[in-house]
């Protein structure tokens, strides 16, 4: 099942097999706080405010930057696709809702 996502009328997930980038994130808790809470509260429907959003997308910015190997183009794209998701949300300064299955 995935875990979605909503803001106004946008939507994204989460699915299981990319459920991964999470645990890359996590086991680096200090340089990638935002992404390792996310993962810690998975499964409780958590609300992302636009101040954590702000602070996902820099941290989706430096795990590609540091864990991604460029050839690896499904990684890339899933944290491509949440960039653009995350970005959207910011800019129309709202929170994002979660639903967990």
């Amino acid at each position: 099942m995935s875990f979605d996502m909503y803001s106004g009328n946008l939507h994204d997930a989460i699915h299981p097999h990319e459920e991964y980038l999470l645990a890359i994130a996590a086991n680096a808790p200090k340089k990638y706080p935002e992404l390792t809470a996310l993962r810690d509260r998975f499964y409780d429907d958590p609300r992302i405010s636009v101040e954590q959003c702000d602070a996902l997308l820099h941290e989706l910015i430096d795990l590609l930057s540091d864990h991604v190997n460029k050839n690896d183009i499904i990684s890339v794209n899933l944290i491509s696709r949440l960039l653009s998701f995350f970005s959207l949300a910011r800019r129309s300064d709202r929170a994002i809702v979660c639903k967990s299955d």
